[in-house]
């Protein structure tokens, strides 16, 4: 979910950059972009564990869960094809997640094992 703003913080800048003759300009909230709320419910169907990272990046508050979810959209949610990326020319390819190799770096910061992989063997069944 987004963080509604501070209405009383932004009443207050607004007047301070008024007084110095400037305008203030709040950022869009990106979330309610409907080409956003239609990414939203396909990570909901495809990969929930990343839909929390996902709503956090796209609130503008996270770069590094921003690069890790274009990568992980990049090779359809699977960790194990980010740390096995053959883009050298992507910008993100220096920065790109889970190059460690280590089980514990695999896990998200919610916790989870993941992005669903209907291909893991471990979920057969589920």
């Amino acid at each position: 979910m987004a963080r509604k703003p501070n209405t009383a913080a932004l009443e207050a800048a607004r007047k301070v950059l008024a007084e110095r003759g400037r305008e203030f300009k709040a950022k869009p909230n990106l979330l309610d972009h409907p080409q956003v709320q239609e990414r939203l419910a396909r990570l909901r169907r495809e990969a929930p564990s990343v839909v929390n990272a996902y709503e956090k990046a796209m609130s503008g508050r996270s770069r590094s869960l921003a690069m890790k979810v274009f990568c992980l959209e990049c090779v359809s949610f699977v960790r194990q094809e980010v740390r096995l990326c053959t883009s050298p020319t992507c910008p993100l390819y220096p920065y790109r997640p889970y190059q460690g190799g280590d089980d514990e770096e695999m896990e998200d910061e919610n916790g989870g094992e993941g992005p669903d992989d209907p291909g893991d063997p471990a979920r057969q069944g589920e």
